[in-house]
């Protein structure tokens, strides 16, 4: 075999092999790499060093380190392992005594005790409100309340436990979160005032437009009665309007205001007014014809205005009326037409005829 030849294909097998090692190389520090992630994640979720506390009627599950985060804090003597029994009893009696308490432990032993690998579990009992402990533990864990508190009460009371358990970070937080929920608290009740006295201008302001209303109904009631007087006219006859006619109104009974209303020829009443009339008139006698009616005549013509009839002719008297709503053009002419003969019941009273002017 040609050595040329061998040598080449020594040279693409060593390539191959060292392309291979890098490969594996390249590889090899990837999961070293991952492997130092998980131990480190492991590391910071180790179970060891287990605490159970009791915080009133709530329990907590935490570790030591969670707890010792904060130097001198109340969990400090709580946890620290040189106190004695009677010194663990008196933890909680006041903070002079806790801070006491802190500085008598061997930092040493404390060190010690902390990194313990022993898989044993405290518990302690705390006699303090477990519903505020809730947001201690989220402090020391979080390193910050990352719950928005909006209740003053329980803010109230993380500042007092907050100095009970020697967290002054965590109680001034709680002070500045205070501050602002009552600031808020302020604006929402100063809106809520501002809006009520609103509400209230708005009802005062309703009540005053409807008092508005009937105020002004009844001005404009008083207005018309004012006025009714001026605006009347009335008269009553005492003769008929014969076959085809119209009647005559020759007893004035009302007179009339010039400005509105004019008798000509004593059986036409002149409007000289624009605007809304009422019309009444009432007339009786005796019929000669079963088609005897009477019709509000304008301006000459019929116009189906108003028309009141009967079809019995038994010679019998009759009263017919007309009572209706108009509105009339300037200088309107207005007769009351008879169709057919009849004797007129001669009374004043029966016979008349009245306009008022409403609009």
């Amino acid at each position: 075999m040609d050595s040329s030849f061998q040598e080449g294909v020594m040279q693409v097998i060593e390539g191959a092999v060292r392309k291979k090692t890098a490969a594996l190389d390249l590889k090899e520090k990837e999961l070293k790499v991952r492997e130092e992630k998980v131990d480190k994640v492991l590391k910071n979720v180790s179970t060891k060093g287990k605490v159970v506390l009791q915080v009133g009627n709530v329990q907590f599950h935490t570790t030591t380190k969670i707890l010792l985060k904060v130097e001198d804090s109340f969990f400090h003597a709580l946890l620290n392992p040189n106190l004695s029994e009677e010194d663990d009893e008196s933890i909680e009696e006041n903070q002079s005594t806790q801070k006491k308490l802190i500085e008598k432990g061997n930092e040493s032993a404390q060190k010690k005790f902390i990194e313990n690998d022993n898989e044993s579990t405290q518990e302690k009992f705390i006699a303090r409100d477990g519903n505020i402990f809730h947001y201690v533990l989220e402090y020391l864990t979080y390193d910050k309340l990352v719950t928005k508190i909006s209740d003053e009460n329980i803010l109230r009371k993380l500042i007092l436990d907050a100095e009970f358990y020697l967290l002054p970070e965590l109680q001034q937080e709680a002070e500045e979160m205070l501050k602002t929920v009552k600031e808020n608290g302020d604006d929402i009740r100063n809106l809520k005032r501002m809006l009520e006295t609103a509400q209230e201008k708005m009802r005062v302001f309703d009540q005053a437009q409807e008092k508005m209303v009937v105020f002004n109904q009844a001005e404009e009631k008083l207005r018309l009665l004012s006025t009714a007087p001026e605006k009347i006219a009335k008269w009553q006859s005492t003769s008929g309007a014969g076959n085809g006619g119209y009647w005559n109104w020759n007893v004035v009974v009302v007179a009339p205001n010039s400005q509105y209303y004019e008798l000509q020829s004593g059986n036409t009443v002149l409007v000289k007014t624009k605007g809304t009339y009422m019309v009444m008139v009432r007339v009786a006698g005796t019929m000669t014809s079963n088609s005897y009616y009477i019709e509000l005549y304008v301006n000459g013509g019929s116009g189906g205005h108003a028309r009141s009839m009967n079809s019995d002719s038994n010679g019998y008297y009759k009263s017919f009326h007309i009572n209706e709503v108009f509105s009339f053009e300037a200088n309107s002419k207005l007769q009351i037409y008879q169709s057919t003969n009849g004797s007129p019941y001669n009374t004043q009273i029966c016979n008349q005829f009245s306009i008022i002017k409403l609009l």
